[in-house]
């Protein structure tokens, strides 16, 4: 009934909420309940819409349920994703709604934005960390083309680095996406991490930030794939081989605190938007509440929910990131992406199992209490 043609566009989906917000679906003013969406192996599976996509984002729409996506896939502004997932679905998500594995590298700008900063990662990493607020970036080819002996193993171009690596040294490594050059990646990595001026030889003196520990993720192929966090478990071992201690490595991305912490902050003006589209809140509380403001950390203020519903299929980083959170949070384990059979994972267990995110929005409607005339939640 409610199927949408890949593709569609934003203008044209979002309507599909609005007609069933004033007919079918009846939603509390506060249902007092939120979805996070993981977005491979739930929404999408390579570049292909998994079944009831759309017409599950648009029966929340329709009663009044804040949800956003929180993915450990980015390498592009949450606008560029947002657009990109809308596409491939066939429904409008908001750029506000979309929070990628380094959205919440934003919370450290205030500390690193203005001082030099090494990034890693492929697609468009520097564009990305600049919108973000960093104003002095180097990649892996920048400091190899300064010194071509970093890595003598390709014929680097010269282009000496102004100003230089010795005026302004890296302050901190930033992996933002997934690395596609891993040998010449973790040397100069592993170079930037002990070269500090006036740092202990042999020790690490520059903070290390890495998003997505996700080892393997869902694509098209039919085994799971590498992902950053393979190359973070590379680094790792490298640095403590070469340098004989751990590596102190700061993560983000599913399933770490920092993460969920985000997300459920990004789901309390998600529900303020709701409330004022709904006209429920004034005017000028809803113009506040611009696309990825300014993040205050796990101490943000964020007004509690009920219920907050961790939607994904990959049970080391969605769920395991949601029962970690506690609080509000409840796992729903969908057998739409890396867990496919059985009856539940048995290391990182779902308080809820479904086959995909249409029985997944039931469980949510039920508990928003958004009814159709039977009296039942609808998904």
């Amino acid at each position: 009934m409610f199927a949408l043609r890949r593709g569609v566009s934003a203008m044209r989906a979002r309507p599909l909420a609005r007609a069933l917000s004033g007919t079918r679906l009846a939603a509390q003013a506060d249902p007092g309940v939120a979805v996070a969406f993981d977005i491979d192996g739930v929404l999408i599976r390579g570049n292909e819409a998994l079944p009831h996509a759309a017409e599950s984002l648009a029966r929340l729409d329709a009663g009044g349920v804040p949800w956003i996506c929180v993915t450990n896939g980015g390498g592009v502004t949450e606008d560029v994703k947002a657009r990109e997932v809308s596409e491939l679905i066939g429904y409008e998500i908001e750029p506000s709604q979309m929070v990628c594995c380094h959205t919440p590298f934003r919370a450290k700008v205030p500390d690193f934005g203005k001082k030099r900063v090494l990034i890693l990662g492929c697609r468009d990493v520097v564009g990305v960390m600049r919108s973000y607020g960093f104003e002095d970036i180097v990649t892996v080819q920048d400091i190899a083309e300064d010194d071509p002996s970093r890595y003598p193993f390709i014929d680097w171009k010269h282009r000496p680095l102004q100003p230089s690596l010795e005026e302004r040294p890296v302050e901190a490594v930033f992996v933002v996406h997934d690395p596609v050059h891993w040998a010449p990646d973790v040397q100069i990595t592993l170079d930037c991490l002990v070269a500090a001026p006036g740092g202990p030889a042999g020790k690490q003196t520059i903070p290390f930030f890495h998003a997505n520990p996700d080892l393997v993720f869902a694509g098209r192929h039919s085994a799971p794939r590498l992902a950053s966090g393979a190359f973070l478990e590379v680094i790792s071992h490298m640095f403590h081989k070469v340098v004989g201690s751990p590596l102190r490595a700061e993560l983000v991305g599913k399933p770490t605190k920092a993460t969920f912490d985000f997300a459920r902050y990004s789901l309390a003006r998600r529900r303020d938007h709701v409330l004022a589209a709904r006209g429920q809140e004034s005017a000028e509380e809803a113009s506040a509440h611009e696309s990825h403001a300014v993040y205050g950390g796990e101490d943000a203020e964020v007004p509690p929910f009920r219920s907050i519903y961790m939607v994904g299929d990959n049970p080391t980083s969605d769920i395991r990131g949601a029962n970690s959170a506690g609080g509000p949070w409840q796992s729903v384990l969908v057998r739409t992406g890396i867990f496919s059979q059985g009856e539940n994972d048995k290391n990182d267990p779902g308080r809820h199992v479904k086959d995909g995110i249409k029985d997944a929005v039931e469980l949510v409607l039920q508990d928003a209490g958004v009814a159709d005339a039977e009296g039942r939640g609808r998904a």
